[in-house]
This record gives structure tokens, sequence and C-alpha cells, in this order.
């Protein structure tokens, strides 16, 4: 079986192919698959090497749920290093199948499916259900259905685990008033907010998760908040973080230009060039910050 290095999927292509979902955001191409491949190393080493955060007691017969899978790499590093994953069932969906892995383990499954419909069958079935950066792929008001839909699969006692990007211009605890970021990613940024608001996406939703969490049902609702500096001048993690989010900012394009620019970008040589000075401020020194927060809540036995 590969491990989570060798990902390769169906001859996705450098072009790819069209979203399955219209309000989805971002590419859905090779480069997006290098991308989720490099994401998933970068939070395994902002958490400290945790796939898992929620206190869930995987044991042998266990089954787990992986939402919005995309290339499955979380669910594939998962099968990889966590304890006694080699023993539970991994179930993975999302609303397409042309990112899905070519090879995976035997205890693996992936199939297509709605986070905001999964199938009736699955009521009460899985003792770990994880979610993570869908924010530009769903609607601000399929939040609700979402977590509902969570907290209906997981099993009594079991956990859900949802990770979500805390857009940092506009609300940012963990980094506080370091914090300073510079005119282009200011723009940028608003830039993204603007593209997410006519496209009815809520790039705010870490503001709301844990609420929305505990009225769908679940308890010890907690939150655990990372944020890094952007920049080489941090080192590896940090420039990693930076070109990530930067092909995050360069997968908007589309959606910018598509929206006439907002009076601000008139050609797509001008949205490459804002990037571009993206990257120069976040490699002068301090400045950008890059941040996740992971929310776990447990439903009742």
């Amino acid at each position: 079986m590969p491990t989570v290095e060798e990902i390769s999927t169906s001859d996705i292509g450098a072009e790819g192919h069209a979203p399955p979902s219209k309000s989805y955001l971002l590419p859905y191409n090779d480069v997006e698959i290098q991308r989720l491949l490099v994401q998933q190393k970068n939070m395994s080493e902002i958490y400290e090497g945790r796939i898992v955060i929620a206190p869930v007691n995987l044991k042998e017969g266990s089954e787990v749920l992986d939402v919005a899978t995309g290339s499955g790499v979380w669910a594939l590093d998962l099968a990889e290093r966590y304890p006694n994953a080699d023993t539970t069932k991994i179930t993975c969906i999302d609303i397409g199948a042309s990112m899905f892995p070519k090879e995976y383990p035997s205890n693996m499954t992936f199939q297509v499916a709605s986070a905001l419909a999964m199938p009736a069958g699955w009521t009460n079935k899985f003792a770990l259900v994880h979610q993570r950066l869908i924010l530009s792929g769903i609607k601000y008001d399929e939040w609700e259905q979402d977590i509902r839909e969570i907290y209906r699969v997981t099993e009594p006692g079991g956990w859900a685990q949802l990770c979500e990007w805390n857009n940092g211009t506009y609300d940012h605890e963990a980094a506080g008033t370091n914090y300073k970021p510079g005119p282009a990613e200011t723009k940028v940024m608003d830039l993204a907010m603007r593209v997410g608001e006519k496209n009815g996406m809520d790039l705010l939703c870490a503001k709301r998760i844990a609420g929305l969490m505990a009225v769908a049902g679940f308890v010890e609702v907690r939150k655990e908040e990372r944020a890094v500096p952007l920049g080489a001048w941090n080192g590896d993690l940090s420039r990693s973080l930076a070109e990530n989010l930067a092909t995050v900012f360069r997968g908007y394009k589309d959606a910018v230009l598509k929206a006439g620019g907002f009076g601000v970008i008139q050609r797509g040589e001008d949205y490459d060039a804002l990037v571009d000075e993206v990257e120069r401020e976040w490699a002068s020194g301090p400045g950008g910050y890059d941040s996740f927060v992971v929310f776990v809540g447990k439903k009742l036995q």
C-alpha cells in the first residue's frame, strides 16, 4: 500500500476536472492534491504530531468517518500512523470521486456522499467523525445541517473533530497583537472575504463552530488554536505554510475575476502580481500568521 507521500489519483491531471459543486472555490487538480498533501504534513507538525485531537479510544472494530476527504490524505495518515488504526474501519466520503486515491489499505473505503445528507443507515455508527477545512466548499447556511449530520452519525460516546482555518486578518486570538498583515495581504484577504460573501460562504466560520456543535447536542466541546508566523525567515514550517496559503489565494483567482475583480483587480496578471507581493511581505520578516482551530465534541451515551 502507498504511504501518504505516494498518493496518486485517477490521472486527474494538471488541468483537473470541474469541481463537483458549483460552490467549491478552489481548483480540482493535481496542484490541489499536492497542496493537500503538504497541508497534512504541516497540520501534523502544528499539532505536535497528533492526527487525532479528540480523546477517543479507537479499538478493534471501531469505525471512523472522514467527511469531505478530498484526496484522503488525513485518513491515509491515520491508517499509517495511529495506534490500532489497522483494526478499525475507515470510511471516507466526498461529493466527487476524482481526487480519491488509486490505492489504499483494505480497511479503508472511499465513496461519494454529501456531508449534508449522509446515508440514513449511518445513524450512531462512528466512534470518530473527522472533517477539516471545508470553508471554501460549504455555504454559510449549510453549516448547521453539516454539524447536525455529523452528530447524527457519531455513535453515543463517540467524538467529532472539526478543523477550520481562522481568518487572522479579522480575528486572531492565538497570534494576538503580533499579527500585523502588510498592505498586500490585507488587500488579498479582503478580496477572499468578498468572494466568500458573494458565493454565500462563511470564511469566518471558526467563530461559529463551537456554538453550532453545542446546539447539535455535542458536549465537552473545546477548541485548540494554533498560530504560526508565515515566511522562510521563521524556518521550514513557516515557509511551507506561506507557500500553501499563497496557493490557496491563487486558487481564488478565477472566482475573483468572475466577480469582476470588485473594482480592485482588472486582469488575472494583476491578481498574480498581488499574491506575489503577499509572498514578498511574508518573506521580509514578522507580520503574517497562519492560524487553525480544531474543535472536538462528544456525543452523550
